[in-house]
C-alpha cells in the first residue's frame, strides 16, 4: 500500500454560486466529503495545497488523509472539475473510505523494462500500450500504488492482457471478476507490433509511378494557365 497523502481542510457552510465564487478568488477550493453512511460534509481548500498534493502521482487513485481541525478522516478522490479554458481545480469531490469495506477505484498500469524489451530491441518491434490504468477491487489497506507489467520477455505479435498481470494478495480486477474467459473482458494491455517494412531499394512500385505521372500532368496543366 502506497504511503497516505495528507490535505488540511474547513469546513463551510452550503453557500450561493456568488459565495462560492468569492471563496475562489481568496485561493481557496470548494470540495464535499460523502459516504461511509454519514452526512456530506461541504468543505474547503488551499489552492496551493491542491496544487502541491496533485504532484504526487497517486493523487487520483491513492487513499488521502483529510483533516479537518481535530477529525482525521480516510478518504479518496471521486470527482474533481476543472476551468474548461485554463484547466484551474473548481470543486473537488472526496470519498470517505472504512476499513471493513471494499472500494474499486482506478489505479495506473506501469510498464517494466520498456527498453529491454526483447521485440523491440531484437526485432525492431513497437511497443503498443493499450491501457494506462486499471480499476481494481480490494479493500483500502491492501489498494496498491500501481500495477506492474514487466515487458523483458514479450517479442513481435505478442501481447499482455488483464488476466497476466501477476496481482498482490486481496486485489482484483473489477473487469476479470466475472470469470477471465471473457475476451471482452480479458483486455489487451500491452503488446509488441511488427517493424514497418520500408522499401529497401528506394525503388518506386507501379502504383507509385502511375501517381507521379499524374502529378506531372496536374503541375504542367497548372503551369500552362
Amino acid at each position: 500500500m502506497a504511503q497516505e497523502l495528507v490535505l488540511e481542510v474547513e469546513s463551510r457552510e452550503r453557500s450561493s454560486k456568488n459565495a462560492v465564487r468569492r471563496l475562489r478568488r481568496s485561493g481557496r477550493i470548494p470540495g464535499i466529503v460523502y459516504g461511509a453512511d454519514r452526512a456530506p460534509t461541504p468543505i474547503s481548500i488551499a489552492n496551493n495545497d491542491v496544487v502541491r498534493v496533485m504532484q504526487n502521482s497517486g493523487f487520483f487513485s491513492q487513499i488521502i488523509d483529510l483533516k479537518l481541525q481535530d477529525l482525521s478522516q480516510q478518504v479518496l478522490v471521486r470527482d474533481m472539475q476543472r476551468h474548461p479554458s485554463s484547466d484551474r481545480v473548481l470543486h473537488i469531490d472526496f470519498l470517505r473510505i472504512r476499513e471493513d469495506q471494499v472500494v474499486q477505484i482506478s489505479i495506473p498500469i506501469r510498464l517494466e523494462n520498456e527498453s529491454r524489451c526483447v521485440g523491440v530491441r531484437l526485432s525492431g518491434g513497437l511497443l503498443a500500450r493499450n491501457l494506462v490504468e486499471v480499476e481494481v477491487s480490494c479493500l483500502p489497506r491492501n489498494l496498491p500504488e500501481f500495477l506492474s507489467v514487466d515487458v523483458v520477455n514479450l517479442d513481435v505479435n505478442e501481447s499482455v492482457h488483464l488476466s497476466d498481470i501477476e496481482l498482490p494478495e486481496g486485489v482484483s480486477i473489477v473487469n476479470l471478476m466475472y470469470g477471465d474467459d471473457d475476451s471482452d473482458r480479458d483486455i489487451q494491455v500491452v503488446s509488441v507490433q511488427p517493424p514497418r517494412l520500408d522499401d529497401e531499394d528506394g525503388d518506386t512500385d507501379e502504383f507509385g509511378e502511375e501517381e507521379a505521372g499524374l502529378d506531372d500532368e496536374s503541375d504542367d496543366a497548372t503551369d500552362s494557365e
